[in-house]
């Protein structure tokens, strides 16, 4: 039984939006919340309007997700909308599958 379905699909979009890429893609593949209104996870996850899906929201997820692990001082709309990302500081072993949602990158 899907318990989420008992749930009003307002408390559900403010839990989801707590969530981290890890937990949201987790979540994701056991349970299908195609219906819910990204608008207002995104506004409550990220504290600013943005009309977006559930693909894009999940690429902004990683986004961020990719500023913490990298320690990025740009924000997420400058790494979403940039072309050149410097990574000559940071001591890499590979590069973040994260890195793969920067999809205005041109150099690296």
């Amino acid at each position: 039984m899907n318990y989420f379905q008992l749930i009003p699909i307002e408390l559900i979009e403010i839990l989801i939006s707590y969530l981290n890429n890890d937990d949201f893609d987790s979540l994701n593949q056991a349970f299908s919340f195609n219906n819910l209104n990204w608008y207002i996870v995104f506004k409550y996850h990220f504290g600013y309007h943005k009309n977006v899906n559930i693909v894009e929201y999940q690429r902004f997820l990683g986004i961020e997700s990719l500023i913490d692990k990298l320690n990025l001082k740009e924000n997420i709309e400058e790494l979403n909308n940039g072309t050149e990302l410097s990574l000559s500081v940071n001591q890499l072993d590979k590069l973040p599958k994260e890195i793969g949602n920067l999809s205005s990158l041109q150099t690296l």
